[in-house]
């Protein structure tokens, strides 16, 4: 391993890609190689405080030499690709390091019967774009994971409401989306309902998300 060089920790899910980092104080100002580049406001993006310096995946040395001297990159998005955008004389777009998608994180969390992280990682996803082609999607997960949430408190009410709201949410994306299948979750939570309409407390089997 090279002198001064650690791999990257993980943050916002699990690293499937490790990049290396360089620790603080390793590039000089003005230095050319090895093409690292300080992170601004690291600890807000990224997540956790320890990262530091990036190297940039075919970054030429002419197009990073403009913003050495201030070694300053702002980086947006929490999961699937994180990009940097390199500030000097010019705007330069570049991913840094790939993370487990919050999609997939969410379905594992589910998958495990873990419904509020479920919830709250999908709600990291869905919060930056409200308005999207894609917010019905994960309003629908979330909806169904609180359900689910709610089913297993025992809350009959909560259950039912956020089941309804959740199955119609995902309707208009069946019977696949983002290689999710959501005809057998959303068939799942139809029966659900059904169930929960009679007096008694119906044992239900929490379904299993499926990600192609």
């Amino acid at each position: 391993m090279e002198r001064g060089i650690e791999m990257a920790r993980p943050f916002a899910g699990q690293v499937h890609r490790a990049q290396r980092v360089l620790k603080p104080g390793v590039l000089g100002r003005g230095e050319d190689p090895p093409r690292a580049l300080q992170l601004m406001d690291a600890a807000q993006a990224l997540q956790p405080r320890g990262i530091h310096q990036v190297l940039l995946r075919g970054l030429t040395r002419d197009a990073a030499r403009p913003a050495l001297r201030d070694a300053k990159v702002s980086v947006d998005g929490i999961g699937g690709q994180v990009d940097a955008r390199v500030f000097g004389a010019g705007l330069i777009h570049h991913p840094i390091i790939a993370v487990t998608p919050l999609l997939a994180e969410g379905i594992e969390l589910f998958n495990h019967g873990r419904y509020w992280d479920a919830h709250e990682v999908w709600e990291r996803e869905w919060t930056p774009d409200r308005k999207g082609a894609d917010s019905g999607f994960y309003k629908g997960l979330i909806q169904v994971a609180a359900g689910c949430l709610h089913y297993s408190r025992h809350n009959r009410r909560g259950a039912i409401n956020k089941w309804r709201s959740g199955a119609g949410y995902l309707r208009p994306y069946l019977p696949m989306h983002k290689g999710v299948r959501l005809a057998p979750l959303v068939e799942a939570v139809d029966r659900f309902l059904v169930a929960m309409d009679g007096r008694g407390w119906p044992e239900l089997e929490m379904p299993r998300i499926v990600q192609e």
